[in-house]
C-alpha cells in the first residue's frame, strides 16, 4: 500500500462551532476541515437571526453532524433549544427545529449522537413551576424527532443535565434535591427505566458528568458528603443495572470541584 493512499485513509473530518458577535446579538458559527484540521472552509452562519443564539453544543457521526443552540429569536424573554443537523459532512445542514417549543427558559442543553441516532437533553424552567430535565430522539439522521418526552417529572429543581450514548443504549443523568439521579434507555430513547439516585447522602451533590463505552458507564460528580467537596465516582459494568459503590477520587483536604470523565 503505497504512503499517498495510507494518508488518505487517515483523514477525518473536525467541526468548530462557536459564539459571537453578528454585530450586536450572538450567532452560532461553524467551520469545517476534511484534512485533519490542515485547512478550514469558509466559516458559517449556522444560527443567522436578529437575536442571541449562544452556548452551541455539537456531535458528529460518520457524515451526520448535529447542533444545538439556546436561541431567544421567537420571544426576547424565553429561550428555546434550537437544532440544526447535516447528514453530508456539513456540506449542507437542514433547516432549524425547534426542539423545546415552550413558555419556559430551556437552558444546559447537551447533544450526543450514535451512527442515524442523536438525542438531546436540556433544563427546562417553565414559570411557576420548577425546572425539568427534557429529552428528545431522532432515530433516522434527524428527519424526525419523537415527541418531548420528560425524564425527571419531580416536583423539586433540577439541573445540569448529562447525557452518554453507545447505540442503542441512551444515559442520563441530572442533580435533583442535592442528589445526582440517573435514568437510562435500552432501545433509543423509546422507553427509560426507572430514576436511580446514585449519591444517596447528606451531602450537596452537583455537577454530575458522565461516560459510556459498551456496556461500562462512569459518573462523577462533586460532592460536600464529608464537610468538604470531594470528587465522587461510581461505575456500573451492565449498562447501569447496577453500580458498585461509590468511591472518592479526590480524598483531600482542599476543595475539589468541576469533575469530568472520560472513557476509551
Amino acid at each position: 500500500m503505497s504512503t499517498k493512499l495510507q494518508k488518505l485513509q487517515l483523514l477525518h473530518d473536525v467541526h468548530v462551532i462557536w459564539q459571537d458577535t453578528n454585530p450586536t446579538f450572538f450567532d452560532v458559527f461553524h467551520k469545517r476541515s476534511t484534512d485533519n484540521g490542515a485547512s478550514f472552509d469558509p466559516v458559517e452562519n449556522i444560527s443567522s437571526n436578529s437575536r442571541g443564539s449562544e452556548i452551541p453544543q455539537i456531535s458528529s457521526s460518520g457524515s451526520n453532524v448535529y447542533i444545538v443552540w439556546t436561541d431567544n429569536t421567537l420571544d426576547p424573554g424565553n429561550t428555546e433549544t434550537f437544532f440544526r443537523g447535516s447528514t453530508d459532512r456539513g456540506d449542507t445542514f437542514a433547516p432549524t427545529e425547534n426542539l423545546s417549543n415552550n413558555e419556559g427558559q430551556s437552558v444546559k442543553l447537551q447533544i450526543a449522537s450514535s451512527g442515524s441516532n442523536v438525542y438531546v437533553v436540556w433544563e427546562d424552567k417553565i414559570p411557576f413551576d420548577p425546572g425539568e430535565v427534557f429529552f428528545r430522539a431522532s432515530t433516522d439522521e434527524e428527519a424526525n424527532f419523537e415527541a418531548t418526552e420528560n425524564l425527571s417529572s419531580n416536583p423539586e429543581d433540577v439541573f445540569e443535565p448529562k447525557i452518554s450514548v453507545s447505540g442503542n443504549s441512551v444515559y442520563v443523568i441530572w442533580t435533583e434535591i442535592q442528589n445526582i439521579f440517573f435514568r437510562k434507555s435500552m432501545d433509543s430513547g423509546d422507553s427509560f427505566g426507572p430514576v436511580i439516585n446514585l449519591s444517596t447522602n447528606s451531602g450537596n451533590s452537583t455537577v454530575p458528568d458522565i461516560s459510556n463505552s459498551g456496556m461500562d458507564v462512569y459518573v462523577v460528580w462533586q460532592d460536600t458528603d464529608l464537610g468538604n467537596n470531594e470528587i465522587f465516582f461510581r461505575r456500573s459494568m451492565d449498562n447501569g443495572d447496577n453500580f458498585d459503590a461509590t468511591l472518592n477520587i479526590s480524598n483531600n483536604i482542599g476543595t475539589s470541584q468541576l469533575p469530568q470523565v472520560a472513557v476509551s
